[in-house]
């Protein structure tokens, strides 16, 4: 964060639409050249921002030897993920629920 309160991040053109909240990808994908600066883009929580460009640089294509220890650790997380979630789906697809009157005394 700057002394006037902003902030520079790095952002992937290909993922805004994935990480960001309507209505940035199209405010920030209308900036072309640096220096440009975004109209006001009022938030969901009702805070009103402006964008500036600093730079664009071009993709890069890493070799696999360089990627290949990270796209293995996303593969792990992802996998243990899913199988975390069905693990939590199976247990609440098997779990019994009684709801009776405790107050009555009721039997199950």
């Amino acid at each position: 964060m700057d002394a006037l309160g902003g902030a520079e991040q790095l952002l992937v053109a290909s993922e805004l639409e994935r990480v960001l909240v309507p209505p940035l990808p199209a405010a920030l994908s209308a900036l072309q050249r640096p220096g440009d600066v975004s109209e006001p883009v009022t938030l969901y929580t009702g805070s009103v921002h402006l964008f500036q460009l600093i730079a664009r640089t071009p993709p890069v294509t890493r070799p696999l030897a360089e990627v290949e220890d990270e796209i293995r650790a996303r593969l792990l997380d992802e996998r243990w993920a899913r199988r975390q979630r069905e693990w939590v789906r199976a247990r609440r697809s098997a779990a019994r629920v009684w709801l009776g009157d405790l107050e009555a005394g009721g039997d199950r």
